[in-house]
């Protein structure tokens, strides 16, 4: 971020012993997300859109005392 304005990006990479296939058929499906992100707590999708590009949704994020609404967008 710079001078306080702007996107903030964030990158996270793990290695996972399976298949980008088989990966990627498990994460692909947004609401099962709070099944394996110990920090959500629920999502609401703000399109119609589930997954894929273009889907948008709102992630309610717990972690001990600190609450937030994450607004999320599949770009890539």
């Amino acid at each position: 971020m710079t001078g306080g304005h702007g996107a903030m990006q964030i990158h996270v990479t793990i290695e996972l012993p399976a298949s980008p296939d088989v990966v990627w058929a498990y994460l692909r499906h947004i609401d099962r997300h709070v099944e394996w992100m110990v920090d959500a707590a629920s999502i609401e999708f703000e399109t119609d859109q589930r997954e894929g590009l273009g889907a948008r949704f709102t992630c309610l994020t717990e972690l001990g005392p600190f609450h937030t609404r994450d607004h999320l967008e599949v770009t890539e």
